[in-house]
């Protein structure tokens, strides 16, 4: 009976580390799985690269010798307008600073005009209303004179 209990033992204990016990599965599924990623992620990475080597490779043998010639062309042309643009902006600079101009004169003739104009203002202002007086006098007179000639 001991050999048969231990037996029993045995295979109760065998089958409980075969439904309990997954910890190699798990350990091998994870392995596996760390394996696939790492080689898809290298051939995903190997692809960015050859292709940013192809696109390097174009811009050294294509772009590059344009963009000197043309900086080659171009950069004498560029300097001169800019060396053209700052001799003029110092030309600007320096007459500016010589011109020191006194504007009081010309405040003063501004203020004098404006004067006149003031007063030239009044005038017309003192003419419009005697003219309005005058008319509205000989209204008045007008009207008495009609109111005279009506009246019984």
């Amino acid at each position: 009976m001991a050999v048969i209990a231990n037996d029993i033992s045995k295979d109760v204990g065998t089958v409980y580390t075969r439904l309990f016990d997954n910890q190699s599965v798990i350990n091998a599924e994870s392995k596996n799985m760390v394996y696939e990623f790492e080689t898809k992620r290298g051939e995903r990475e190997l692809t960015k690269m050859d292709s940013n080597v192809e696109i390097i490779t174009a811009i050294n043998n294509d772009l590059f010798p344009n963009i000197v010639s043309l900086a080659k062309d171009n950069l004498d042309t560029l300097n001169e307008k800019v060396q053209a643009t700052l001799d003029k902006t110092n030309e600007i600079i320096s007459s500016n600073n010589s011109y020191n101009i006194d504007l009081s004169e010309e405040k003063k003739a501004l203020d004098e005009e404006w004067e006149r104009f003031q007063a030239w203002l009044v005038k017309e202002r003192e003419a419009v209303d005697s003219k309005f007086v005058k008319q509205l006098s000989e209204l008045r007179d007008n009207f008495s004179d009609i109111e005279g000639l009506t009246s019984p």
